[in-house]
């Protein structure tokens, strides 16, 4: 976590004027409202796009917000993530509730309909990162699935993930899924709605939109996948610009880089010198990197396929298709839809505050931005060991070892043996003291004294062994128990919501009810710390 995304957090000024807004403020959300509404942009032809899209699980109330953001009448706030196997890591879904939570909350304090809108980034090509996915499996080992590594995929690396077919992966994927859920009454939904999402003609992306969509559409989410033909055309006159001033990012992000490092902050993106911040995407499915190839802004150079027109490229109906780096991708969502409001993660939020002139420079209002819910989930097995041994969560921060330490320090003497041998030495020296005293009057008693001294040691020894072994298979059920916990709490040493899919929360508890707890505390817009949630 970076300092600029910690100072935004505490609503530090300066850090608030990388970002143009207050997010603690109700005013600064109103005024974005009116800011983006003012703007020009192919709302209407969006809003129809969204609503084909959506069309098998959008609930009433999204279509009449969705109806509202056509007329120009509605705003929108957004979020996005990979499409990761299986609805992704944990923090895509609080990402998603997130927005949902916004939306009903800003709608209230703007009084205008607040649609929320989640941006699957389909034509991310990290298939490494996007196609991998954990779980924790009934006997609480953490268990790994990575698309990558299985041989039908090996043809695919660089492809954006929106493009690749799974095929027979699939069901490897689903054979995976099957074996390391417990059975409970959740078990066969769960299992039904991921076999309906993840089949053999189905994209990773076209996958995760399904799964999500099925999901959290009849919440009143609305998912967008910018690799819908119909939206390239809408995309075409921001790119456009773009492509009349190709050094446009490079030289807003070092613009913004300079004030940062001014203000006592670092650098938060960058991008490789000359690259102009698009990709293009050909027939043979690899998303190539551009450069500027003449002055007049009308061909450019794609990567490994030479120099291509520009109007090559803008033709909705021509080989290629475009789509933003990570620079220019915030923007291209607030062109594309009424944007008042976006939800990013903490590494997000840092690199968002370093596009503001980009924004100025392209003419596209910028929204307030909002960091994601942060929640740990504590399943009731992991509670109980918590409460057993009087442990928080933040014990497992540093690993399931310094949690079993600090339960031993509680339970256990620092050194049992060495106690033990100080208190024989002890006993026996005063049975050597005693005896001395008696054998003066009556020496016939040295030997008993011998004998009992013998003995006593004897069974203190005994008693050594009985508490050290019992010692010993304590602290191997508390370090088990701990490492357990660590499993669901922080996997492979890593936060919970960057390791784990939903799965085995809702399959203990049914995806409704796992929604509905993540969903019961009333949002709070200043709020924004971690939220720790029993289950």
């Amino acid at each position: 976590m970076t300092r600029l995304f910690q100072d935004y957090l505490d609503r530090k000024p300066e850090a608030l004027r990388f970002y143009g807004w207050d997010w603690g403020e109700e005013e600064a959300w109103s005024a974005a409202a009116g800011q983006t509404l003012e703007h020009e942009g192919p709302r209407e032809a969006s809003a129809a796009l969204l609503g084909e899209a959506n069309a098998s699980w959008i609930t009433h109330r999204a279509e009449e917000r969705l109806g509202a953001v056509a007329a120009g009448r509605g705003v929108t706030v957004v979020g996005g993530q990979q499409a990761g196997l299986l609805g992704g890591p944990l923090y895509t879904l609080h990402k998603a509730l997130t927005l949902l939570r916004l939306a009903d909350a800003v709608e209230l304090m703007i009084g205008r309909p607040v649609l929320p809108v989640f941006w699957v980034a389909s034509n991310d090509s990290d298939l490494e990162e996007a196609g991998h996915t954990a779980m924790v499996d009934p006997q609480h080992r953490l268990q790994t699935f990575q698309i990558h590594a299985t041989p039908p995929m090996q043809s695919y690396q660089g492809w954006p993930v929106g493009r690749i077919p799974l095929g027979e992966t699939a069901e490897l994927l689903r054979m995976w899924t099957r074996r390391h859920l417990p059975e409970t009454d959740f078990r066969e939904g769960l299992l039904e709605e991921v076999g309906e999402a993840y089949h053999a003609d189905a994209t990773v992306g076209g996958a995760f939109f399904q799964l999500m969509g099925s999901w959290l559409g009849p919440r009143g989410l609305v998912l967008l996948d910018p690799m819908d033909p119909g939206f390239g055309p809408l995309s075409a006159p921001l790119y456009r610009k773009v492509f009349e001033d190709p050094g446009c990012a490079e030289r807003a992000l070092e613009e913004t880089g300079r004030e940062l490092k001014e203000a006592g902050y670092h650098r938060q993106l960058s991008m490789p010198s000359g690259r102009i911040p698009l990709f293009a995407t050909g027939g043979d499915g690899v998303r190539r990197p551009i450069l500027p190839a003449a002055e007049d802004g009308e061909r450019v150079e794609v990567e490994g396929e030479g120099e291509v027109a520009v109007a090559e490229l803008l033709d909705p109906d021509g080989p290629w298709a475009l789509d933003p780096g990570a620079a220019l991708r915030p923007l291209l969502q607030d062109h594309l839809l009424p944007v008042m409001g976006f939800v990013g993660g903490p590494a997000e939020i840092a690199y968002f505050g370093q596009l503001g002139p980009l924004y100025r420079d392209l003419e596209v209002p910028r929204p307030v931005p909002l960091t994601r819910d942060r929640v740990i989930l504590v399943p009731r097995t992991a509670a109980r060991v918590l409460e057993k041994y009087s442990l928080a969560v933040i014990d497992f921060e540093e690993g399931p070892e310094h949690a079993a330490r600090k339960v031993a320090r509680d339970l256990f003497p620092e050194d049992l043996e060495a106690a033990f041998q100080h208190t024989e030495e002890a006993i026996l020296e005063q049975v050597e003291h005693l005896k001395e005293r008696v054998i003066n009057f009556d020496p016939t008693l040295k030997a008993p004294f011998e004998t009992s001294g013998g003995r006593m040691a004897a069974e203190l020894e005994k008693l050594k062994e009985k508490a050290i072994s019992n010692q010993s298979r304590q602290q191997e059920i508390v370090q088990q128990q701990t490492e357990r916990v660590a499993t669901w709490l922080y996997p492979d040493d890593r936060p919970q919501e960057r390791v784990l899919n939903p799965l085995p929360f809702a399959v203990r508890h049914g995806m409704e009810k796992l929604l509905d707890i993540l969903t019961e505390p009333p949002f709070e817009l200043k709020d924004r710390g971690i939220r720790i949630l029993e289950l």
